[in-house]
């Protein structure tokens, strides 16, 4: 028997996870235009939404990355540029997670 996959998999959980990044992400940038002058307390509830949304991105990428990655190149030659496409993509995002890290160190 092989170890040829017959059926196609079920990818609705990485549909929702993404979809939830996305969405927390698009949130961040006005919970940052939203702090007022002088509100420290606020802004420190922003910093560890901004750092616990971060960090949650960062660990599934680092998944996807060590097992995602491998497993589709391996499984889909044919979709190689799809594939790279999709992991500079992550690459991308990394770069400015390390930005807006960079930053908020800098508070």
């Amino acid at each position: 028997m092989s170890d040829a996959v017959i059926s196609k998999p079920d990818v609705h959980d990485m549909v929702v996870v993404h979809r939830g990044f996305r969405q927390s992400c698009a949130q961040l940038p006005d919970l940052v235009r939203g702090l007022r002058p002088g509100d420290t307390a606020r802004a420190a509830l922003v910093v560890d939404a901004v750092r616990f949304t971060l960090m949650g991105l960062e660990a599934h990428h680092v998944s996807e990355d060590e097992f995602l990655w491998p497993r589709l190149a391996a499984r889909t030659a044919m979709r190689a540029e799809a594939i790279a496409r999709m992991e500079e993509q992550h690459h991308r995002l990394e770069e400015l997670v390390t930005q807006v890290r960079a930053r908020w160190t800098r508070c």
